[in-house]
Order: structure tokens, then C-alpha cells, then sequence
């Protein structure tokens, strides 16, 4: 028995989606989030180091503080390791002024294969 048109067209129209359909439709999305996805873990990577490199000015200047403190006759150079964090702290008597030195700190970090350096000095004035 033959279904009038009508009645036929209606029940085509409810079949649904089908399996290429929906195929073509994950494939668009996937190639749509794809980029999206990378430039979030990019990001990720960032923040990371940028928290590393933030913690390194931190140490150094930890370090600076504790090396005045310690005043300009008993500041001594140091290095050791901390953490994820290697130091070197410096004093280097400035030859233009007998009266000053300066301290230098170097604080390095691996950070995907690569060594990565942050270096601070500041002068220091006997007391």
C-alpha cells in the first residue's frame, strides 16, 4: 500500500539524524576546539613560569635583604640549593668607591630542558 505524499513526507521528516550526519558534525567541532584547547594549555605552561620567575624575584630579594642586613663588614658570598632554586649570592667591592659593594644574587631554574637565570644587585654603603 502506497502512503500519500503528505503522510510520506511527514514521516521522513521524524527519522532523525544519521550516522554520517552526526560524524560530520563531531569532526567540525573537534577542528573548532582543537585550537582552543592548545592555546589553554599554552596558558597553563605560562602562568607556570611566570609563578617560577615570580618565586626566583622573591629568593633574591630575600636574599639582597639578608645580605644588608647582615651589614657590609659580615655579609658573606653564599650559594646553596632551595627547592626547584640554585643561588649564588656575590660580593663585589666596587673599585671606584672603597665604601661600597655591591651584592649580587643569581638564582637559576630548569624549566622544560632549559636553564633559566633571573640576576639582582644592589650597592651597599659600610656603616
Amino acid at each position: 500500500m502506497k502512503l500519500p505524499f503528505h503522510i510520506a513526507k511527514k514521516l521522513r521528516s521524524k527519522r532523525g539524524f544519521s550516522l554520517i550526519e552526526m560524524m560530520a558534525v563531531f569532526t567540525i567541532l573537534a577542528v573548532a576546539i582543537l585550537p582552543l584547547a592548545s592555546i589553554q594549555f599554552r596558558a597553563r605552561r605560562q602562568i607556570s613560569e611566570s609563578m617560577r620567575e615570580g618565586q626566583a624575584t622573591q629568593l633574591a630579594h630575600d636574599l639582597i635583604e639578608g645580605a644588608r642586613a647582615a651589614g657590609f663588614a659580615t655579609a658573606l658570598p653564599d650559594s646553596a640549593t632551595t627547592g626547584v632554586f640554585d643561588y649564588v649570592v656575590n660580593l663585589v667591592p666596587d673599585p671606584a668607591n672603597p665604601f661600597l659593594q655591591e651584592i649580587q644574587v643569581s638564582v637559576s631554574w630548569e624549566y622544560e630542558g632549559a636553564t633559566q637565570q633571573l640576576t639582582m644587585a644592589s650597592k651597599q654603603a659600610s656603616r
